[in-house]
C-alpha cells in the first residue's frame, strides 16, 4: 500500500529552501529595498547632483577600469591555460587543472579569512598578548598619553 506522504529526492529541501531564502532576502533585498526608499524621498535634481558628484564619477570610472582591466586579463591568460591544458601532457598538469577548477568550488572570502588568521598581525593590531594596542580609543583617550 502506498504512503500518503511523497518521498522527496532530497530530504530537508523545504527547510533548506526556507533558510536560503530568508539570507538571501536580509543580505540582498532589505538594502536594496531601503535605497530605493531612500530615493523614493528624494527628487531627480538631488538624485541627480549625487550620482553625478566628482566622487561618485571618479567611483564609476575605477569601477570600469578596474572591471574591465580583469576581464581582458582572465580572458586572455583562461584563454591560454585552456588551451595549453587541452593540448598538450606535462608533469604537474593535473594539479594546474585543479587549481583552475579551485575558485568554482572554494568562495574567494574563504582563503582571505583563513590567511588572515593565520598569518601574524600587523603592528599595532589587537592581539590578547599587548593589552595597549587592544585599548578602545575614545575622544578622552585620545587627547591625552596613557
Amino acid at each position: 500500500m502506498p504512503s500518503s506522504r511523497s518521498k522527496h529526492l532530497l530530504p530537508g529541501f523545504g527547510l533548506t529552501m526556507g533558510i536560503s531564502l530568508f539570507y538571501i532576502t536580509l543580505i540582498i533585498l532589505l538594502p536594496i529595498a531601503a535605497m530605493l526608499l531612500k530615493l523614493a524621498g528624494m527628487g531627480w535634481p538631488e538624485f541627480w547632483r549625487i550620482v553625478s558628484s566628482p566622487r561618485a564619477v571618479a567611483a564609476y570610472r575605477i569601477t570600469f577600469t578596474s572591471a574591465l582591466c580583469a576581464t581582458v586579463l582572465n580572458g586572455l591568460i583562461g584563454l591560454l591555460l585552456a588551451f595549453v591544458l587541452t593540448r598538450y601532457r606535462f608533469p604537474g598538469r593535473r594539479v594546474l587543472d585543479a587549481l583552475v577548477d579551485l575558485p568554482f568550488a572554494l568562495p574567494p572570502p574563504s582563503p582571505g579569512w583563513s590567511w588572515s588568521r593565520c598569518s601574524p598581525r600587523p603592528a599595532g593590531m589587537a592581539s590578547s598578548s599587548n593589552p595597549a594596542a587592544s585599548r578602545s580609543i575614545t575622544p578622552s583617550s585620545a587627547s591625552s598619553p596613557p
